[in-house]
């Protein structure tokens, strides 16, 4: 069970105004738009204001969840049973997702292990999307002609048709090997996982009859897909280093994946789902089949300690991780038919590869187990995430005026119980 209360405020009303070119869309800088010799603030106009106003907001979120699960051993085979139901009170949607894993010990001498599994894992926290429905009619926007005169006005108001929505989930299955060698024990995984009923924004023409769409409102569908195959190679220490009252482990993960997803970032309930044809790599295509448009990180290095003092009942865990940062495909802000492009024809954006910078973070958690609290699996944890703030700039759109960085460094306290069932 969970239940979340957070308290938002906005101090005070911020103003963001954007000028573009009167004549074209300033690939020059603007230069001598309006032909009289000279380039100045006469060339520009303020083509749209946007305000975001002051507010205080309480928001609350409950969630439940219920795990179970079995295991049957006959002879060298071993089949594992799973069943996980979540209910939340902002969708409201009953989510039932079965976890069937097979496990067949090669030779009888628990030395190798070959596994396969199915599973399906739905979206768990939603804590942010009711925020940002509380918060969204906050804002508006007003659009201008390069006249002056008003072209059009958009009120944001509370966010509708998201109680309809399905629970974003992904299938999955996978095969894996492990393998004892002396001291230590090395494992081998695929993962194919599908993603699907991603929530998406969709404009949502208020005049059927105008092709151009100048009055919308926004709605939100289930229509953000995604596909992710991985492969992941650990090696892990059998016996525990002893030094002193302590004993560490080393467990040293290496990982790549290949990812596709039709939108635009990974703040999928603000962003849009593009359906057009674009141009990139030298050919028309969809954007399904670009590169994940979010920190589409290949290759990634990990390095776990554990540090275990039994005498004080303390665990000690740090993460080192190494991340090498991906490409992903954005607009480059040209069409087809723009003058300067000569490779391609017709009025479609073109996108180009953009590669993000590597990343390397490190988290350290420490979990101790008061005596007086053992009997009901108590415990006490301090975890800092991101210990040194190390951030990089992950914007999948140069198009975009908001600015996406990785998380800082991040403070959790928590204080919980282990209660075994009768």
């Amino acid at each position: 069970m969970g239940y979340t209360d957070s308290f938002y405020e906005r101090p005070a009303d911020v103003v963001f105004e954007q000028y573009w070119c009167i004549r074209d869309q300033g690939r020059e800088g603007c230069r001598d738009q309006n032909g009289d010799g000279v380039s100045g603030a006469e060339d520009e106009y303020r083509a749209r204001i946007s305000n975001w106003y002051a507010g205080k907001v309480d928001v609350t979120y409950g969630s439940v969840g219920l795990h179970a699960e079995d295991a049957i051993q006959v002879g060298r085979w071993q089949l594992n049973l799973g069943m996980r139901i979540d209910w939340d009170d902002y969708l409201g949607n009953l989510d039932v997702s079965p976890r069937i894993s097979v496990l067949r010990d090669l030779f009888g001498d628990d030395r190798t292990t070959l596994i396969a599994g199915v599973n399906r894992y739905y979206g768990r926290s939603f804590f942010r999307y009711a925020l940002n429905d509380a918060i969204s009619g906050w804002r508006d926007s007003t659009q201008f002609n390069s006249d002056g005169s008003v072209r059009r006005v958009t009120n944001f108001g509370d966010r509708s048709g998201r109680s309809d929505l399905s629970t974003p989930y992904s299938d999955e299955w996978m095969l894996g090997w492990t393998q004892a060698l002396g001291k230590v024990t090395a494992g081998l995984q695929f993962v194919n996982r599908e993603g699907r009923d991603g929530v998406s924004r969709a404009r949502l023409c208020l005049d059927p009859a105008d092709s151009r769409c100048r009055e919308y409102d926004y709605i939100y569908t289930n229509d953000g897909r995604s596909s992710t195959q991985s492969v992941g190679l650990s090696v892990t220490t059998s016996d525990p280093l002893r030094v002193g009252p302590t004993e560490t482990t080393l467990a040293l993960g290496l990982g790549y994946k290949d990812s596709t997803n039709n939108r635009q970032d990974d703040d999928g309930y603000d962003e849009q789902i593009n359906v057009d044809l674009i141009y990139y790599d030298g050919q028309l295509t969809t954007v399904e089949d670009l590169p994940a448009w979010d920190y589409n990180v290949p290759f990634s290095t990990s390095l776990v300690a554990r540090t275990i003092v039994p005498r004080w009942n303390v665990l000690w865990s740090n993460f080192l991780r190494l991340s090498r940062g991906g490409t992903i495909a954005r607009d480059s802000g040209l069409d087809c038919d723009d003058d300067e492009v000569d490779y391609c024809e017709g009025s479609y954006d073109i996108y180009e590869d953009f590669d993000f910078d590597g990343l390397v973070t490190v988290d350290t958690r420490i979990e101790w187990g008061p005596e007086f609290m053992a009997e009901a699996g108590g415990y006490v944890r301090l975890e800092v995430k991101n210990l040194f703030d190390d951030t990089i700039d992950t914007n999948s759109s140069r198009l975009s005026d908001r600015r996406r960085i990785t998380s800082g460094r991040l403070f959790w306290m928590e204080v919980g119980l282990h209660l075994p069932l009768p």
